[in-house]
């Protein structure tokens, strides 16, 4: 949750501010970018592993429960170590994203439009050309007539017509200059190398391909599990009922591919006559064979879990796919060609950065929530 907000935060001074203030679009923007973008990533990758981790309990609590039993290697302590892994990874992977860009001051020119109206219609009362400029440029004089007249001295340095017919216009435009801080590539962002292997290869592997592939995994392995499941507990239940013999591999195409843990359990809860409290009879207290039976309260909450889990890595997967293609286009086109994107592109750029941190949001809500 602490990762989705920071994306959250991050993203709206990265992408919404920008449209809305343009102050600190040419002050502050250009000076927090090369710092906030890098931890916007590791936010969003640290995000990406964190899902992946708990896509990957809920993969072995469904689908290998009995290594987890019989298992030193899966257990809560290396759970934590797998989320400290999480947390630096993704800071020391993204180190080189601090030194990609900098800020630097530039003096750039653009013009002022001033009106000279009120110097032309002085130059017109008749006096002297020459005097009046000379005057103009006078030091001691210059401060007096601006006040009379309510001219900028810069319209001294153009000419104008003195017909008194004339059409002519009487703005001027005139060139200012301010110091503005330009972002700018460093030379390790400009080096090719670096752009291609690091910049777009492992960038793209580690941050969007095997997170995807890892999520597919084990979510479609989750699923099946759980089915398959479903279909095991249902027969487990009309053996019991019917007292039926306990069951084998070979029973049915169901249980078939049981491991021999699942089926010590099952003849275990056979041989005890576990009542499940169908039709009102007997107890509901469940037998915990090695913590492989669950009370049904229990059950149900780690199916509920396990389907919330599921809803999270489908919509990350959905939201997250997008970030793809712009990465897929500049390498194979390649940066040197990629002036400007088309519009296209554009688009699913603006679409993937909205759905992300649509994504984070409602990942924080569902996590401050459950």
């Amino acid at each position: 949750a602490v990762y989705d907000l920071i994306v959250v935060i991050g993203c709206s001074f990265l992408y919404c501010l920008p449209n809305l203030w343009s102050y600190y679009t040419y002050s502050i923007y250009p000076i927090i970018l090369p710092w906030l973008l890098p931890i916007v990533q590791i936010a969003m990758m640290s995000s990406v592993y964190c899902t992946i981790v708990m896509s990957f309990e809920r993969y072995i609590r469904i689908c290998h429960l009995c290594q987890m039993r019989d298992s030193s290697y899966i257990t809560q302590e290396n759970f934590r170590f797998y989320l400290l892994s999480v947390i630096i990874m993704p800071v020391v992977f993204y180190i080189p994203k601090f030194f990609e860009i900098r800020a630097k001051p530039v003096t750039v020119s653009y013009p002022i439009p001033i009106s000279c109206s009120n110097y032309v219609r002085y130059m017109k009362t008749g006096m002297d050309e020459g005097v009046s400029k000379q005057s103009l440029t006078n030091d001691e004089n210059l401060e007096v007539i601006s006040k009379l007249w309510k001219f900028p001295p810069n319209c001294t340095k153009f000419n104008f017509s003195m017909d008194p017919f004339s059409n002519e216009s009487m703005i001027r435009n005139i060139t200012g200059y301010s110091t503005q801080l330009r972002l700018e590539a460093t030379p390790m962002r400009e080096n090719v190398l670096y752009y291609r292997i690091y910049f777009i290869g492992l960038n793209t592997i580690f941050a969007s391909i095997l997170p995807l592939a890892s999520l597919l995994f084990l979510n479609v392995s989750t699923v099946k599990a759980l089915r398959k499941m479903s279909r095991q507990e249902e027969l487990l239940i009309n053996d019991v009922v019917i007292q039926a013999p306990p069951p084998t591999k070979s029973t049915n195409e169901d249980t078939a591919s049981v491991s021999p843990c699942r089926f010590e359990f099952l003849e275990v809860f056979y041989k005890k006559k576990i009542s499940l409290g169908i039709g009102g009879r007997g107890s509901t207290t469940a037998y915990s064979p090695g913590g492989l039976w669950m009370d049904p309260a229990k059950r149900s909450q780690e199916n509920r879990l396990t389907r919330i889990s599921l809803g999270i890595v489908w919509l990350f997967i959905f939201c997250h796919v997008w970030r793809l293609i712009p990465t897929i286009y500049e390498g194979i086109v390649g940066d040197e060609k990629v002036q400007k994107w088309p519009s296209w592109l554009e688009i699913i750029n603006h679409l993937s950065h909205t759905l992300i941190v649509f994504n984070s949001a409602v990942n924080f809500l569902i996590y401050a929530t459950f």
